[in-house]
């Protein structure tokens, strides 16, 4: 079932439910529920990302002789590197520095394909430039990480606990 045509099916359901009995609705619901299932929905992201939003928090450290130079190249972000972030779907994008040298980001990613946007990010030349640059001004808690291009990761994710709007 495509997103939309969940949606519509999701909408049915809340209209019924205000015309019909709530056994009904139960029925309705629990139809939907199975229509959810058969997109393999395995967490509370996948559900996310199906709405077309996801939250997305990481960390890194800084390493505490990097902070002016890390300023200042976030103060000038190349327009290269700028337009990949937008047209990878990656929207109110900021970084949040600590006096104990922890870098927090944080974006909400609007798009369709996590991991087909985040390929694309790394396919940018400029962008490889850009982290590799960045990457030596920072340290990864993820063990045996090696920068931004390579596995296992360099920024650490970290699990949203709450939310609200």
């Amino acid at each position: 079932m495509r997103n939309v045509d969940l949606q519509m099916s999701i909408s049915a359901v809340l209209s019924e439910s205000a015309q019909d009995s709530t056994s009904t609705f139960r029925r309705s619901a629990t139809s939907a529920y199975s229509d959810l299932k058969r997109e393999e929905i395995d967490s509370p992201e996948d559900l996310l990302q199906m709405n077309g939003n996801r939250r997305v928090a990481q960390i890194i450290h800084l390493r505490p002789e990097a902070l002016a130079a890390y300023k200042e190249c976030h103060a000038n972000v190349w327009p290269e590197v700028l337009q990949q972030i937008h047209d990878c779907n990656m929207r109110n994008y900021s970084i949040f520095f600590d006096q104990d040298h922890t870098l927090f980001a944080v974006f909400t990613y609007v798009g369709e394909n996590f991991e087909l946007d985040q390929a694309k990010m790394k396919a940018n030349l400029k962008v490889r430039e850009w982290w590799q640059m960045t990457d030596a001004m920072q340290t990864s808690l993820i063990p045996g990480a090696t920068g931004s291009v390579d596995g296992p990761g360099w920024w650490k994710d970290l699990e949203e606990v709450f939310h609200v709007d």
